[in-house]
């Protein structure tokens, strides 16, 4: 099946056993990261293998990492790259969060994806819907738009209700 192949090659060239990399165009040279974006292709669901499965629901779960109490931040918490302005570089995201948060689900770690799902929308719920929320301070940057009201639908049915 054509699909699988695509899994397999894309894991054979961006897993390192430890994580997802990124490979700079051309060079392919490695481009470290402390991103969510590492963990995307969650979106995957149980089309991934176990381990890897495994691997990074086992790293999204450290708390101070990517796992804050408003969600999944974009950089980990620790990082030097990690910024409390701008889109990527710190705050939680719904959109990130929508997409691991349901490829984690669909992996078959429902509880794991239940619990953050909802430190998500408890935040929303406290500070209202916002596209950007402060993991360190909790509270939400005044910027709303239909992403947040959708990842929290979404995410709040996968919470509660599932």
């Amino acid at each position: 099946m054509r699909a699988d192949e695509i899994i397999k090659k894309m894991i054979d060239t961006f897993w390192n056993g430890k994580k997802f990399i990124a490979l700079a165009n051309h060079t392919h040279e490695v481009i470290d990261s402390n991103a969510i974006t590492d963990y995307l292709p969650f979106v995957l669901g149980d089309l991934l293998p176990q381990e890897i499965i495994d691997k990074m629901t086992e790293d999204l779960l450290v708390e101070g990492d990517f796992l804050s109490p408003v969600g999944l931040t974009t950089e980990k918490i620790s990082s030097d790259q990690f910024r409390r302005a701008g889109f990527s570089r710190g705050y939680a995201l719904p959109p990130s969060n929508l997409m691991v948060l349901t490829g984690m689900y669909m992996a078959g770690k429902k509880e794991e994806a239940k619990m953050i799902a909802k430190r998500f929308c408890e935040s929303m719920i406290t500070s209202g819907i916002s596209q950007l929320m402060d993991p360190i301070e909790q509270y939400r940057i005044t910027f709303s738009c239909t992403w947040p009201a959708c990842a929290f639908l979404a995410l709040a049915d996968m919470a509660y209700n599932m």
